[in-house]
């Protein structure tokens, strides 16, 4: 039998292993991406349109007669004159368990709302978002630690084991069950703004831990403080998972403790503990170089 051709369309690089699995079972077409993604480096036709409803775009996806296409992370909402060229349809890799977290930022929403568990499935897409027949899932779980790349890097990894071992008799045209999603237990992971990377100390120590871990990547989460009468915005990249006794610890001020890191006051009377810091104009230090560095200047939040 003739390999099934494919285009692939992803733009992060934690999609490289879905990738992969695709090349050991097709021929590969092409690969639609964005601008200045990893995928554009390799050798193979490259696509980077627009939007994916450009009507030349689909021009030249109807003449390369792909047999199936599979979306990881790419980012657009493909039209319906895109989802009805491929003759075996299109799946996506989407990194979350399916119903929950339909959108764009599945792990960073899940991680933000403290979720411990997690997955990965595989779904036939149309028009509505993520909304499509279940192929596969996969779960593991979220530890307190990992922060969201940690969390999509396992994702990708393990949804392209699970393509890996359902393309053959999907290729075949063997006939491969799939359930419907319950439209009642649907969640939105909607995008996210700049904005939501300033962290609210009147929040509990756990769900500002949580806001570092899930907007690691981006945008990335800051602190507005006031050094020696002067507001100073300060990136928080490591903060450690909250414990009662780190509780016992709090004081009224931002102080540093040689265990746990920096101690920042926060709501529910207790305290965040930051592992690793970003000034700005240098370059991201641990809690004890930062602390060391203040020389004894007055640090509080604002």
């Amino acid at each position: 039998m003739s390999l099934k051709s494919v285009l692939f369309l992803g733009t992060s690089d934690f999609t490289l292993p879905v990738f992969q699995a695709l090349q050991k079972h097709c021929q590969i077409l092409g690969i639609c991406t964005k601008k200045r993604s990893y995928f554009t480096t390799l050798p193979f036709r490259i696509f980077t349109p627009d939007h994916p409803k450009d009507p030349e775009f689909i021009a030249i996806i109807k003449d390369l007669k792909p047999d199936l296409c599979v979306t990881a992370s790419y980012g657009f909402i493909l039209p319906q004159a895109f989802l009805d060229i491929p003759s075996l349809g299109t799946l996506n890799i989407h990194p979350s368990l399916l119903p929950q977290y339909r959108g764009p930022s599945p792990v960073q929403r899940s991680i933000e709302k403290g979720e411990v568990i997690s997955g990965v499935s595989i779904v036939h897409t149309v028009l509505s978002i993520d909304a499509g027949p279940l192929l596969k899932q996969r779960t593991f779980p979220i530890l307190p630690h990992e922060n969201s790349l940690d969390i999509l890097n396992k994702g990708f990894i393990l949804g392209a084991e699970e393509l890996d071992k359902l393309l053959p008799s999907f290729l075949e045209g063997k006939s491969i069950e799939s359930s419907i999603q319950d439209p009642a237990l649907a969640t939105k992971a909607p995008k996210i703004s700049k904005e939501e990377g300033i962290l609210n100390f009147s929040l509990s120590a756990l769900e500002l831990h949580n806001k570092v871990r899930a907007f690691y990547g981006w945008p990335g989460t800051f602190g507005n403080f006031i050094l020696n009468e002067k507001d100073q915005l300060i990136k928080i990249i490591e903060t450690i998972p909250p414990s009662s006794e780190h509780h016992s610890l709090r004081k009224d001020s931002v102080f540093f403790d040689p265990k746990y890191g920096l101690g920042i006051p926060c709501g529910k009377e207790e305290v965040l503990f930051v592992r690793q810091l970003h000034y700005p104009g240098k370059r991201p230090v641990l809690a004890k170089d930062f602390w060391n560095g203040l020389r004894g200047q007055n640090l509080k939040v604002k």
